[in-house]
């Protein structure tokens, strides 16, 4: 384990040179305090803020807020800031309708993308692992086996896998929303909707 964890510092080091020779940004502005759940919000309940998505400077500021403290930006990048593990959402509103956009926050399993679709692995011990796959080696699967560590594989040999089959779920999380009152996500969808200006492009109010 000591092996493992000092050679995935090592990856994790190696992966901080790159990003700063290439000059991308990370987003380091969440706030990681735990947040109180507000409602288990369904998609029907939030159409009606599609009505007024508003894009004044203080909404766009409040919006790209919500979009780190839901953790968005660990996973999504916009305008060069941000993780690469889930879709790149820069141009979003060119891609999805408002409500696809929705949808997509508040049920996340009902349209899996093949591009980021787990696969589940039933071994021939009877073992089952879950993970997706990162590229297929001469002697097996190569698997990302945990979607915040993108440098935690696993080689699967072909000759322990008894069967594959794509996972129904995606790896985004349900119930992204439910700590957010009907005023902040709709400043998110503000956001989402709008101009899209670099995360650190607008100052967040203390």
């Amino acid at each position: 384990r000591a092996i493992a964890d000092r050679a995935y510092g090592d990856q994790q080091q190696q992966l901080q040179r790159l990003i700063n020779e290439i000059g991308l940004q990370v987003d380091s502005t969440t706030n990681d305090t735990p947040r109180p759940l507000v409602q288990d919000w369904t998609t029907a309940e939030l159409l009606p803020l599609l009505d007024d998505t508003r894009a004044d400077d203080e909404t766009v500021r409040q919006g790209q807020q919500v979009f780190r403290d839901a953790r968005c930006s660990q996973c999504h990048r916009i305008r060069g800031t941000g993780g690469v593990l889930g879709p790149n959402l820069t141009g979003l509103p060119g891609r999805l309708t408002p409500r696809e956009i929705l949808e997509s926050i508040v049920e996340p399993n009902r349209v899996v993308s093949d591009q980021y679709m787990s696969t589940i692995f039933e071994k021939q011990d009877g073992t089952v692992i879950t993970g997706r796959i990162v590229n297929l080696q001469h002697d097996g699967y190569l698997v990302q086996i945990d979607p915040y560590r993108p440098f935690a594989r696993i080689v699967l040999p072909f000759d322990e896998v008894e069967q594959t089959s794509p996972a129904k779920s995606s790896p985004m999380p349900t119930g992204t929303l439910n700590t957010f009152t009907k005023s902040e996500i709709r400043a998110l969808l503000s956001f989402l909707h709008g101009t899209q200006p670099n995360l650190n492009s607008v100052e967040t109010s203390h």
